[in-house]
């Protein structure tokens, strides 16, 4: 399933959790603002799905910022087919990608991206924001040392 920050529904309330970890926040939308108007990846690390939901509600909620969330279908297996299939035109200014700890193949997932590193970077001119977990992360490195070497450091998330 794939979902755009408008269809998803992220909760409305106060997020506890980045009150107690406001730097966390800060760092991302540093990494972001760097980006903007140029391709490429960031690495949001951040094991705790609560915090992860509460981070990206702050950052869809800036109103200078045109967010989509990209929810990935288990079954995917192509992250370029799957953007070029979904963005909105025009396109984001960055769009960030949920739900790779739930893809079924994540290797080829990981194995194809990092083969179509470059022509992402070409089709999509906009930061492209993975959300992933130790694991995810390991496997990136593991399977994808390429696209994981484009990418700044991971942007470790954690709450209070």
């Amino acid at each position: 399933m794939i979902q755009t920050a408008s269809q998803t529904r992220l909760n409305s309330t106060a997020p506890a959790l980045v009150a107690y970890n406001p730097q966390t926040i800060s760092y991302l939308n540093r990494a972001i603002a760097l980006a903007l108007g140029e391709p490429g990846f960031i690495l949001a690390h951040c094991d705790n799905l609560h915090l992860r939901r509460d981070i990206i509600q702050d950052v869809v909620a800036n109103p200078t910022l045109q967010v989509e969330v990209l929810t990935l279908h288990p079954s995917v297996t192509q992250l370029f087919s799957t953007l070029e299939g979904a963005l909105s035109q025009p396109h984001p200014d960055v769009v960030m990608i949920l739900g790779l700890e739930s893809v079924v193949d994540l290797e080829a997932f990981w194995g194809a991206a990092n083969l179509m590193r470059e022509q992402l970077k070409v089709t999509f001119p906009f930061p492209l924001v993975f959300w992933v977990n130790d694991p995810v992360l390991r496997q990136l490195r593991r399977v994808a040392p390429d696209l994981a070497n484009q990418a700044p450091p991971a942007l470790r998330m954690e709450g209070g």
